[in-house]
């Protein structure tokens, strides 16, 4: 049994603007880490490899399974 996602989800879980406003950051010079933060971290909590084992975010998903050979 395998688990394919056919469609991404469209947006993230949190922006890089909403991150920048939590953070209290009014520059661009750390947006690059920033976002490698936010990536990192969905990453870790969303979709079949998550710890939370499900999606934050709308997307589409497709399961294959092996049938048995016949005996």
């Amino acid at each position: 049994m395998r688990l394919f996602r056919t469609v991404a989800p469209a947006a993230g879980v949190i922006t890089l603007p909403e991150a920048r406003a939590h953070l209290r950051v009014t520059d661009a010079v750390e947006d690059s880490v920033i976002q490698g933060f936010i990536d990192a971290a969905s990453a870790y909590l969303d979709a079949r490899d998550g710890v939370l084992g499900e999606a934050l975010v709308t997307q589409t998903w497709r399961l294959a399974m092996d049938l048995p050979a016949e005996v």
